[in-house]
């Protein structure tokens, strides 16, 4: 049973205690509301509606403004309702809401009610690897092989593209009239790169391997989503290098290798996990090293490079016009300035769990934690209502 409790919304440049962490000498969020709960994953947001991924397999539907739970909705099959969640990534569709999970799962988006499974194929899991949404249209990857468009509303497949088999296509991107994905294929070396398909028929436009950066035998398979920024599709391999496509033809334009050493000095790993994401004119990147470094898209120089957390930058990071938002492996989330890449603030701790992407809203940051439950914050103090809300807890 749910039960209510009260927290003031405020910012402070004092000492804040924040679920089990106490911090001190940095401006530091309050969050507005808070859901408990153990949150996975990037939530999905419609008018009214913010949309959380539970790691016991619920998908947990929160009014935006107030914090309260208007439904709650299983994601497991019948045959298989314990274990952990799979999925990372919540889409609106149309009508619906739709979750990954092993497999695709949607439900109403007004009253939860359980509308459909789909499995695309025997061990295909393309709950994993959800990509984005269109009106009525989800995109997806697969660890068969296989980018997919699928109509929610009829649950049609549109189309499917098969990259060949032991091959991950991960979640993919819109590109204008493309679709674009980052695929690994599993072999004796592992190799990846960047497919393009067209956005209506899934027929393909363009595929661009990684080269070789090192060695014959370093893996250079995806290890993010790519990118689309102008005129560019931009990606970065297992081996930390980050290449940028050209849009129409997918040939190499321009590479950023990989850092050399870890922000303490020590010799880099032999391979990195880079996520991307673009803040004004500049890419910035993570690193599995610690390290955030961002560089001008035209001239691809270094503007900044910084390591506020000894931990690995977690898989995914979010931006904004002022803000990048930097989930660590250790459980904090750092906003950097993302002109300067000096920390604004920072949250959580180990047992927070922030190191999921969060969600950028008009002017709220909702995200998940492992051990903090789902929630929302201001981006700014002006932000901040300065009113009561209410704190949904168990």
């Amino acid at each position: 049973m749910l039960r209510a409790a009260v927290v003031v919304v405020l910012w402070t440049t004092g000492v804040l205690v924040f679920g089990h962490g106490t911090f001190g000498g940095r401006l530091q969020p309050a969050p507005e509301w808070i859901v408990a709960g153990e949150g996975r994953g990037t939530p999905a947001i419609d008018g009214t509606t913010v949309f959380f991924l539970s790691r016991d397999r619920r998908i947990v539907a929160v009014e935006r403004d107030t914090g309260v739970v208007r439904w709650q909705a299983s994601t497991a099959p019948a045959t298989a309702s314990t274990g952990a969640s799979m999925g990372s990534r919540v889409l609106v569709a149309g009508d619906l809401v739709v979750a990954g999970d092993g497999d695709v799962v949607a439900f109403d988006r007004g009253t939860g009610a359980h509308r459909w499974r789909f499995p695309l194929a025997r061990a295909a899991s393309p709950g994993v690897y959800l990509g984005f949404a269109l009106g009525t249209v989800i995109y997806g990857g697969s660890r068969v092989g296989r980018l997919y468009a699928l109509d929610v509303s009829t649950q049609t497949l549109l189309w499917s593209r098969s990259l060949g088999p032991d091959t991950t296509v991960f979640g993919p991107v819109e590109a204008g009239d493309l679709v674009v994905a980052a695929f690994t294929r599993f072999s004796e070396t592992t190799t990846g790169g960047v497919i393009a398909v067209d956005r209506i028929t899934g027929v393909e436009r363009w595929r661009q391997a990684f080269p070789r950066w090192t060695t014959l035998t370093a893996a250079r398979g995806a290890a993010s989503e790519p990118l689309v920024t102008g005129n560019w599709v931009i990606a970065a391999s297992q081996e930390g290098v980050i290449y940028a496509l050209d849009h129409g033809t997918g040939q190499l334009a321009w590479v950023i290798p990989s850092p050399g050493r870890y922000a303490d000095g020590r010799n880099a790993i032999a391979q990195d996990f880079r996520p991307l994401v673009r803040s004004g004119t500049l890419l910035v990147a993570g690193s599995l090293t610690g390290e955030v470094a961002a560089y001008d898209l035209d001239t691809h120089r270094q503007r900044w490079l910084t390591a506020p957390v000894m931990s690995s930058v977690a898989f995914g990071m979010a931006a904004d016009d002022d803000l990048v938002y930097v989930p660590f492996l250790s459980g904090h989330l750092v906003a950097m300035n993302g002109r300067t890449g000096e920390e604004v603030w920072r949250l959580g701790n180990g047992t927070d769990g922030f190191a999921w992407t969060p969600l950028v809203g008009d002017h709220h940051l909702y995200l998940s934690g492992s051990g903090a439950g789902f929630l929302a914050f201001p981006r700014r103090p002006s932000d901040a209502k300065g009113v009561e809300r209410r704190r949904t807890v168990e």
